[in-house]
């Protein structure tokens, strides 16, 4: 999928939004925040094909075909992107528990602490 993104899409650069992070294997789980100062941290894309919208939809679970319950859900969120611009974005938010993994306390799934 980030071949699909590089080659389809365009990285903005470093973003961040109010967010926690838990583990779970190779694909995090993104929860909104539920304290201050909780802080998700990953890029921001500007995707302008419909068709790439719903590959990401399929690969994450949330297509319309895709089993139900779906694991992830993509709803608008406020994101800060480059030089502290704020702007709404698409976020796939995880939608089951998350009793038992790992809290990424960094916000910040390739960094994993």
């Amino acid at each position: 999928m980030r071949r699909q993104l590089q080659r389809r899409a365009r990285c903005l650069g470093p973003a961040s939004l109010a967010g926690r992070l838990y583990g779970r294997g190779p694909y995090p789980a993104a929860l909104p925040a539920v304290e201050a100062g909780e802080r998700l941290r990953g890029e921001l894309w500007q995707i302008r094909d419909r068709r790439l919208w719903q590959r990401l939809d399929r690969y994450e679970g949330c297509a319309a075909d895709s089993p139900r319950p779906h694991p992830y859900q993509r709803e608008r969120a406020l994101v800060t992107g480059p030089r502290q611009l704020c702007v709404m974005a698409w976020v796939y938010w995880y939608r089951r528990p998350v009793r038992g993994l790992r809290r990424i306390l960094s916000g910040d799934a390739l960094a994993g602490v």
